[in-house]
């Protein structure tokens, strides 16, 4: 991997800036070792964060009729996610306020999630919903309401009595 010149003399300006005082040890290497580490680390996180960047703009989508429903999904609306994600944690929070059935699903988390993500029409942005046959590519209360009702009012129809 090759590093940018720039993150190189950040490094150095970093070591420098973590030199212990005058009359201690100096373990330049491993001062050195510690702050190329933790940059490569951020830098990875930042990738893993940037290939499910939250959303911003709302849109809708249906989903396809060979799409499995995992199991512990029935009846609940299902949010795919990330940790880093407000949108997501917008959704969620929006959930608990209203007693609404849920389960998360991290992205990052699972590569079994990452599949059932793309199977729903997942494209590298989160938070992605699912209400029974419809999907919500971000987040936004009407939007989200609209497809809630939709999706409890068709569940009654599907468990009426003939």
């Amino acid at each position: 991997m090759r590093v940018p010149v720039i993150t190189i003399s950040r490094l150095v300006v970093a070591c420098l800036a973590l030199l212990p005082l005058p009359g201690r040890a100096i373990d330049l290497g491993g001062i050195v070792r510690n702050a190329f580490e933790r940059a490569v680390s951020q830098k990875a996180h930042q990738v893993v964060n940037d290939a499910f960047r939250s959303i911003s703009t709302v849109s809708s989508g249906q989903v396809a009729r060979d799409t499995e429903r995992p199991a512990d999904t029935a009846g609940k609306v299902i949010l795919y996610r990330n940790a880093t994600c407000g949108y997501c944690k917008k959704a969620a929070s929006y959930m608990h306020s209203r007693d609404i059935p849920f389960v998360e699903r991290d992205v990052n988390a699972s590569a079994t999630f990452r599949d059932e993500y793309r199977a729903y029409g997942g494209k590298g942005g989160v938070p992605l919903l699912v209400f029974g046959s419809e999907t919500l590519h971000g987040f936004s209360e009407a939007a989200f309401d609209e497809r809630y009702a939709r999706m409890t009012q068709s569940a009654g129809k599907t468990n009426a009595v003939p």
